[in-house]
């Protein structure tokens, strides 16, 4: 992907799937007992990281989608390939501390503010098929 003269690249620090948390059940509209695939991801424009991701995917809402499946940053192409066609987003913004984590991967200290976007994709049919947190660099 390119951005301007910048090249983004982004890279899966880690993917595991389980079953859906509390949180993970009222923002994706699932049941105790659904399965998700959770999966970090960082971006990078350069050199530089800009972007530390965490993305929620419920595994029932991909046809075909196996627990082991590498899930990549192009959720258009994700639901394509499993018959979904995406539907209404939802995103909210606002300005945070970032946490320990967030910091480390984006290689910043903990008193500089980073932007929170929160955001659930919905299919053309209105079930949620992705909850993904990103924790921006403001430039």
């Amino acid at each position: 992907m390119y951005l301007g003269e910048q090249t983004v690249a982004v890279s899966v620090i880690t993917q595991s799937t389980g079953l859906a948390d509390a949180i993970e059940q009222t923002r994706l509209d699932l049941a105790a007992g659904d399965a998700v695939v959770r999966v970090t991801r960082i971006r990078s424009e350069g050199c530089r990281p800009t972007a530390y991701e965490l993305a929620v995917l419920p595994l029932g809402r991909f046809p075909g989608l196996k627990s082991d499946s590498e899930i990549t940053h192009d959720l258009l192409a994700l639901a394509s390939a499993h018959g979904l066609a995406l539907g209404r987003v939802t995103e909210g913004l606002d300005t945070v501390s970032p946490t320990s984590e967030v910091a480390e991967h984006l290689e910043i200290g903990p008193d500089e503010a980073v932007i929170k976007l929160d955001r659930v994709v919905r299919s053309a049919h209105g079930l949620p098929i992705e909850w993904r947190i990103a924790f921006v660099l403001k430039l």
